[in-house]
This record gives C-alpha cells, structure tokens and sequence, in this order.
C-alpha cells in the first residue's frame, strides 16, 4: 500500500478506497527505521474492518423441493455470490 509520512510525530497514512467489500478483514502495521530497513518492528495490534451496506442478500432454496410429504426429508441451501463464510437459519414464526 502506498504511504506518506506525516509532520510532526511520526506516521504514516494508508488511504483506503473506495472502499468495498473486499477490504473488510484484519489490519496491523509494522514499523522499520532507514538505519535497519531489513528489520521490522513487532505488529501492531490488529484493527478488524467490517464493511457494511455493501453485501448482497444470500439466496435459498430448497432441496428437492419446496414441497415435500410428511416423513420425507429436504436439505435447505443457502448461497451467496458475495463471498460469505458464516450464515444462519431462522425460521420465521406464524399463528
């Protein structure tokens, strides 16, 4: 990533952006000084980006079938093309 040093104390800012999807995960910095550029600092404690507003509804379907015989068995399948890796199942509750 690019970066650019600040005046005053020492930093440096990553711009980040437009951000998306695909930048939601976990963040550390490292430092390292001219004298030693081989050598790195420990990491810096982790920063999790979530980015919200931006993922699509997964989609599910049933199968074989939404209509099925009492004892029969079906297997529900929940997709996405956003690139989930957690999903939930809740079933919603009628008179």
């Amino acid at each position: 990533m690019e970066h650019r040093l600040s005046p005053g104390r020492p930093q440096v800012l990553f711009p980040v952006g437009p951000v998306n999807a695909s930048h939601r995960g976990t963040y550390r910095c490292y430092g390292s000084s001219s004298s030693y550029p081989q050598q790195w600092s420990e990491p810096s404690y982790p920063l999790h980006l979530e980015v919200t507003g931006v993922l699509e509804a997964p989609s599910l379907v049933a199968q074989p079938g939404q209509l099925v015989l009492t004892g029969d068995s079906l297997t529900l399948q929940c997709r996405s093309q956003t690139g989930f890796d957690t999903f939930t199942l809740t079933r919603e509750e009628g008179p």
